[in-house]
């Protein structure tokens, strides 16, 4: 009797782990990985030959704005076909929370971009209309600081008021009740002008476990991105380093925790962990290993660093 629903057998695996890959097969049984290792072809119900090919856990796209493709077509067969089973979904705008101004122009927009009504305005109403759909693969998302603030103060640019922030924190502290993995934003133009307000919701999501994702465009000035940095060095304390390329001067930045800095012992090992030189895309020189540099301290030698460093040119005409 086969012990094994399915055994795929034969193939290169990549275990995930930041293993040399190596032959084996794997074991299936009642959806789930059971075995790894020599199994054989004869012990599954169904065999699969992985020949001439590698098996790998699903990849993580980490960011996607694939929120309402999947659900329009919740086979989302351009991502299970390239290996991806887990979308992350949301930057500025995330599905939720909606209400008022927001959640109408939000309806529109995508009545008319994709053709699906809104019909939530919570991220459990969201991962409830996904599910009944029926969806393929795993959706994760973010709950947009920037959102949050636009639901309660609508669009005038202005500082929110102590009230306003206690609301935009129970928004927040609501949205990682209901799933979100933490703060999601995206500083297209004049960066986190009010980073207190974001640095307030973001102790809120840490209480949950929460991640902090952010992007910064390239047009930022050199003080936009140290109010940036500042959010994430005052609310997390793994604030991973992060590539961020000036398309316009062609520089890079990679923002670098404390942490992080402590624990990379060369350039050629941080190669090795994101992908890139460090001598050619960060802030290298700045002595990071000090436990007692705040926040504030910190970003502040960021800043300095970064004006004598980065030069970034006018767009060309």
């Amino acid at each position: 009797m086969a012990e094994f629903d399915i055994v795929i057998h034969g193939g290169r695996l990549i275990d995930g782990t930041g293993n040399p890959w190596f032959y084996g097969d794997v074991g299936i049984k009642n959806g789930r990985i059971f075995s790894i290792g020599k199994i054989g072809p004869e012990n599954g119900k169904r065999a699969i030959s992985a020949k001439g090919h590698v098996v790998a856990p699903g990849f993580i796209d980490m960011h996607t704005h694939s929120d309402q493709p999947v659900i329009a077509d919740g086979n989302a067969e351009s991502k299970v076909r390239q290996g991806v089973t887990l979308d992350i979904i949301g930057e500025s705008q995330t599905v939720a929370p909606l209400a008022g101004a927001i959640l109408e122009e939000y309806r529109a927009e995508h009545r008319q971009r994709n053709g699906i009504e809104t019909d939530w305005s919570s991220f459990t109403g969201y991962f409830n209309r996904v599910m009944r759909a029926g969806i393929s693969l795993n959706v994760a998302s973010g709950v947009s600081p920037q959102q949050v603030k636009r639901v309660v103060c609508g669009f005038e640019e202005r500082p929110a008021n102590a009230s306003e922030q206690k609301i935009m924190n129970r928004l927040v502290a609501e949205a990682m009740e209901e799933g979100a993995l933490g703060l999601t934003a995206a500083w297209h133009a004049k960066g986190p002008e009010n980073p207190e307000e974001v640095v307030e919701m973001a102790k809120v999501a840490k209480r949950g476990n929460a991640v902090l994702e952010g992007r910064l465009a390239a047009f930022l000035a050199v003080q936009e991105k140290a109010d940036a940095l500042k959010v994430w060095l005052t609310a997390s304390d793994d604030v991973r380093a992060q590539r961020v390329s000036e398309r316009e001067g062609g520089d890079k930045l990679a923002l670098l925790h404390a942490n992080d800095a402590r624990q990379r012992s060369d350039a050629k090992r941080y190669r090795e962990i994101y992908g890139f030189d460090l001598d050619d895309t960060s802030i290298y020189d700045l002595k990071l290993e000090s436990d007692d540099q705040s926040p504030e301290a910190l970003a502040e030698r960021i800043l300095q660093a970064a004006k004598q460093r980065f030069r970034i040119q006018a767009a060309p005409s």
